[in-house]
């Protein structure tokens, strides 16, 4: 990323609260950038997406950030019916971070670049936004398989 790029956030999320549960991310991205990025919020309650839409046929670069926990007995995590939809029709770069699982690249397969952080602690959120601007190396292997996506062991894709 560079600050002069003009951003996107949606972050998506299946926390009870209504507001993001993504500060410090939202924050240290707002610090690097030149123009503010536009945020939005995407839960279990949000049915229309076209604002969104809207916002990201300006944008340089659509980040989705994705806080959905992976929660034992559930039998499935999911990433929301719209927010699936609207990634599939973006023309924007996208860049989806993994908050949590890293299973969820099989719900958003179409993310151009995907990172995964395992955690919404407030470290998490700070490193990955290092690791978008190049301010910290990008390191580590995928310690599981997504399967027919990724294998375990796949690290960092480098063009």
């Amino acid at each position: 990323m560079k600050a002069p790029a003009r951003v996107v956030i949606v972050t998506v999320s299946d926390f009870p609260e209504t507001v993001s549960p993504l500060p410090d991310f939202e924050r240290e991205m707002r610090k690097r950038l030149a123009v503010p990025p536009k945020t939005f919020l995407i839960d279990s309650r949000t049915i229309d997406a076209g604002p969104i839409a809207d916002a990201a046929k300006d944008a340089d670069v659509v980040i989705f950030a994705l806080a959905v926990r992976a929660r034992s007995g559930a039998g499935s995590i999911a990433v929301p019916e719209v927010a699936r939809t609207l990634l599939a029709g973006l023309h924007a770069s996208v860049i989806a971070v993994s908050f949590g699982t890293p299973y969820l690249l099989r719900e958003i397969p179409t993310a151009g670049t995907y990172i995964c952080a395992y955690g919404v602690q407030p470290v998490m959120q700070i490193a990955a936004v290092h690791a978008l601007f190049g301010e910290a190396p990008v390191s580590g292997k995928l310690p599981v398989t997504i399967p027919g996506i990724v294998a375990r062991g796949t690290g960092i894709a480098k063009p």
